[in-house]
């Protein structure tokens, strides 16, 4: 079959671009012809240009100054980090023609997810392109594989549209329990829960892309989309006791923060994961990554609406006591993998079940 994938390709993120290829390696290999639909929602062009200032009207001349400062102290750092995020997608990532995106018919079966494509934070409202609202996916399959709001709570606003756009799917799976349970509500169809793309794909897709080793001497990775002073305590608290060096990797720049990792690869970030002792991580894939290859690991939630989608991934692999929460302790005993590997191999059966059935 041809079919085209509808995701966050276009965001540099390592889980976005990372979950992309672990699904279009996934469905190649069982033989389908699978392009990435090179489709790039404007709200997510915008959050992840390399400049970014404007003139606060609200806020002193001076504060100003300070903002278009530090946008043009960090362009070199942030046009490092786009060079190489578009440096992987172009070498691993198989995209459709940008001028054929909603023109080309002849695609049997669209796969919409994982991510958040459903979350209307990030996508300026609900976009109907996530919901098959485009000409070329008239009369063909439409399935959402993993999909995800990030919270059932950004959904609320748009409870009476989204009814409606949720009757395009042929079936649907989501990312979270707590998504599935809400969107039961609203509709007839029977919602399904799925694993991660990253979880789907397996190990050895990704082993094979990380591409050096980053230290020769025991560390803990610690991973964070931003800087935040609570996890880099809890990281160090935790090397301390297990005797390892601390890296730090996060996918925006701090300027308090020099030794800070910010402008890595995709391979290099899958490198890290790989050769690290210990992880600790306030990220859905950083978390993820961490299960995959079977590193100790605490999750340390932030916020209400992050701790949802962490804790519905930890629960389902009966690793909730990895999560760090209202100041809990973390638990740094070792993790038995092979419990783990047995309850995600049940998990991964029976996405793949969900794939071909809804293929069929």
């Amino acid at each position: 079959m041809k079919i085209g994938i509808l995701t966050f390709h276009c965001a540099d993120n390592y889980g976005a671009v990372l979950q992309t290829y672990g699904l279009q390696e996934y469905l190649k290999g069982f033989g389908h012809n699978v392009y990435v639909i090179n489709y790039c929602p404007q709200s997510i062009v915008d959050y992840y240009k390399a400049f970014q200032w404007e003139w606060l009207p609200n806020r002193t001349a001076m504060y100003n100054l300070w903002l278009l400062i530090r946008a043009v102290w960090i362009l070199p750092i942030r046009l490092k980090r786009k060079r190489r995020f578009r440096q992987f997608v172009n070498s691993h990532i198989n995209l459709s023609s940008r001028d054929m995106v909603f023109a080309d018919l002849s695609y049997d079966a669209f796969i919409f997810g994982s991510d958040q494509i459903w979350n209307p934070n990030l996508t300026a409202g609900l976009d109907d392109i996530y919901f098959g609202r485009f000409p070329a996916a008239k009369g063909k399959k439409l399935i959402a594989y993993a999909a995800s709001a990030g919270s059932c709570k950004n959904l609320l606003p748009y409870a009476n549209v989204l009814q409606s756009l949720i009757l395009n799917f042929h079936a649907i799976s989501v990312r979270e329990r707590s998504l599935a349970d809400y969107l039961q509500k609203i509709t007839n169809n029977t919602i399904y829960v799925t694993v991660d793309p990253v979880l789907l794909a397996g190990r050895s897709i990704y082993s094979k892309l990380a591409h050096k080793k980053i230290s020769r001497k025991p560390y803990l990775l610690s991973f964070q989309l931003v800087y935040n002073e609570l996890q880099s305590l809890i990281a160090k608290e935790i090397a301390k006791e297990k005797g390892l060096n601390v890296i730090e990797l996060a996918s925006l720049e701090s300027l308090k923060q020099r030794k800070l990792l910010v402008a890595e690869s995709p391979e290099s970030f899958l490198s890290l994961f790989l050769e690290a002792s210990y992880v600790v991580t306030s990220s859905f894939h950083g978390t993820v990554f961490a299960i995959l290859f079977e590193k100790d690991f605490n999750t340390v939630s932030l916020d209400a609406m992050q701790s949802e989608r962490m804790s519905d991934l930890l629960r389902s692999l009966n690793l909730y006591d990895r999560l760090v929460i209202d100041g809990n302790q973390p638990t740094t005993a070792s993790i038995d993998f092979n419990v783990v590997n047995k309850r995600l191999d049940e998990l991964r059966a029976s996405s793949q079940m969900f794939i071909e059935e809804a293929l069929r």
